[in-house]
């Protein structure tokens, strides 16, 4: 299924450069253009220039670990700007498929349903949304969280140094990488440590989520300290016109536009959203894995209600949603099963061909 995946992001994302749909190859995805221009750059400069751009200048130097990658690769493989933009959605979607393997897995214990969470998740927002955005950064910073809550979970059942050690480069990776994605994460893993910690486990977990996140802002300062751009903390200052009471009375029509306008209609996909709605339904706050889950949602609804339409469109990106729609769907499945239908696997065959589709004909709209 991890092979499937792989090659299905690969076909899917190669889809809008075709030659007989863009004859003049021209980058697809709002901000495509504008991650080829810093890629562009980086190249004409000195390594130590490139660098500091990086981390200075190119999109306010909030993402770092995406464009230096992408830059020793295309410099190295002396590859243009305009052909790497068009090989790293590729890249990403199966990098995000395969750390969601790794979550699910380890959470689950089954390597059935996380293979599948693997497949569903190349034909979700994930993916639909992220090409017709560019966002690139997002993209890689959701599947180094994948990984980063996959060895949470590992450590807070047995501990080590070397899964804090791990635990804390891809806190700091992610932080490189897209810093909104480590605000969600970390809050997430706060609320989630505290909750064990109510239950009597002790202060160790909610310790180690806290000590991270100063290791975090402590690298933000620096990083602000030696390169000039803005903090993390300083950045969430400027969304104040954005967020209030005022978006919260218009929380209906804000979710109308953010699903059915924003990003092209594409989180517009009603049975992902309904498979994810019931699998929130059916979770389980006693199972750990469940409980996180719930609480990344949950979380995530307490800034939802007070932003605009554009802004609540990027948390829903954030969410997880392929792994509520597939464990949603495995309880589908399940019921099927129990009733007098035959063939429970069909209606997983059904909701991925559904998927593929979509995936497919949202290709076109990029």
């Amino acid at each position: 299924m991890l092979i499937i995946a792989a090659l299905a992001g690969a076909l899917v994302s190669y889809v809008p450069y075709r030659p007989d749909l863009n004859p003049s190859g021209s980058l697809v995805g709002v901000d495509a253009q504008l991650y080829a221009d810093w890629l562009g750059e980086m190249q004409v400069r000195p390594l130590s220039e490139a660098v500091r751009y990086a981390f200075a200048e190119a999109g306010a130097g909030s993402r770092p670990l995406l464009l230096i990658p992408v830059y020793s690769v295309s410099v190295l493989g002396r590859i243009s700007p305009q052909h790497a933009m068009q090989v790293l959605p590729a890249v990403l979607t199966i990098l995000l498929s395969f750390s969601v393997f790794i979550f699910v897995r380890q959470g689950l214990r089954n390597e059935e349903v996380a293979g599948l969470a693997g497949v569903l998740t190349v034909f979700s927002f994930n993916f639909t949304v992220g090409m017709w955005g560019s966002y690139f950064a997002n993209w890689l910073a959701l599947a180094e969280s994948y990984v980063f809550l996959a060895i949470l979970l590992g450590f807070f059942t047995s501990q080590s140094f070397q899964k804090f050690a791990a635990l804390t480069w891809l806190s700091l990776a992610i932080l490189l990488t897209h810093p909104w994605t480590w605000v969600m994460i970390l809050t997430v893993c706060l609320i989630f440590s505290i909750t064990i910690w109510r239950e009597g486990k002790g202060s160790s977990h909610t310790l180690l989520i806290v000590l991270l996140i100063l290791i975090g802002l402590g690298a933000d300062v620096l990083k602000n300290w030696v390169f000039g751009p803005p903090t993390v903390a300083a950045d969430l200052a400027t969304k104040g016109p954005v967020a209030g009471l005022h978006e919260l009375i218009m929380v209906w029509p804000n979710v109308i536009d953010s699903v059915l306008f924003t990003h092209g209609g594409l989180l517009a996909n009603s049975v992902l959203l309904a498979l994810a709605i019931l699998s929130l339904l059916a979770l389980r706050f006693a199972d750990r894995f469940q409980r996180l889950l719930a609480i990344w949602t949950t979380t995530a609804a307490v800034p939802f209600v007070f932003l605009d339409s554009y802004h609540q469109a990027r948390i829903v990106y954030d969410l997880p949603i392929p792994i509520l729609a597939t464990l949603g769907l495995v309880l589908l499945a399940s019921l099927n099963a129990r009733s007098h239908l035959r063939w429970p696997g069909l209606v997983v065959l059904l909701l991925i061909l559904f998927s593929a589709s979509y995936a497919l004909r949202a290709m076109l709209l990029v």
